[in-house]
């Protein structure tokens, strides 16, 4: 990682203790949330929880329960930030919105235990992804569209999840259309760090 690879992840960094240096290798030692560069959903976070240096017994469950009161707090900002409606829906941020196809009320926030690198002697990580109307109507359109189920009945999110990230996969690994970078995509066409900002600015104090 390069010194403006560092400072864009940083950037994208929404919590973190106020004592800790401006660093990403002492970042990453303690409970951080950031925004994911390739976003599910507008405001999608990871929130990790590494194993605090020198604890001589650590596992999944002990790391869990630390961050249960984290995830309260996120479930909280993202209630403050897009509760309203209207964060997604304006300038600057429009862009980012089309891209993940985020429009109408949050309804909710997915907690997302589903991270391939983690190991839970040392961090345990959650993707929070929040849930607006228009990703409920694609789970509702995807579902109807796979069964015979009476209008009103709903399901297919898992489904739906797993076709978003295939989208994602396909920016991370095959790059994402033209020549700009997804690091560049995520700081000068979504503003990744502006957003972090207004979530920070509304995190519990």
């Amino acid at each position: 990682m390069n010194e403006e690879e560092e400072a864009y992840l940083l950037d994208r960094v929404w919590r973190k203790r106020k004592n800790v240096k401006n660093t990403w290798s002492e970042v990453s030692k303690f409970p951080h949330v950031f925004l994911a560069n390739a976003p599910l959903t507008f405001g999608h976070s990871q929130l990790v929880v590494p194993a605090r240096p020198g604890t001589d017994s650590v596992n999944e469950r002990t790391l869990f329960r630390s961050a249960v009161d984290l995830i309260e707090d996120v479930l909280e900002v993202f209630k403050t930030v897009f509760g309203n409606g209207k964060l997604h829906a304006r300038a600057p941020f429009q862009k980012l919105a089309e891209d993940t196809y985020s429009y109408g009320k949050y309804i909710k926030t997915l907690i997302l235990r589903t991270s391939a690198d983690d190991d839970p002697d040392t961090k345990i990580k959650f993707h929070l992804v929040p849930y607006f109307e228009s990703n409920q109507a694609d789970c509702h359109k995807r579902f109807h569209s796979l069964h015979s189920a009476p209008p009103n009945e709903k399901g297919g999110m898992i489904g739906w999840l797993g076709e978003r990230e295939t989208q994602l996969d396909n920016w991370l690994v095959d790059g994402f259309p033209g020549l700009i970078t997804l690091d560049q995509i995520g700081k000068d066409v979504w503003k990744l760090p502006e957003l972090a900002k207004r979530l920070k600015q509304a995190w519990p104090r």
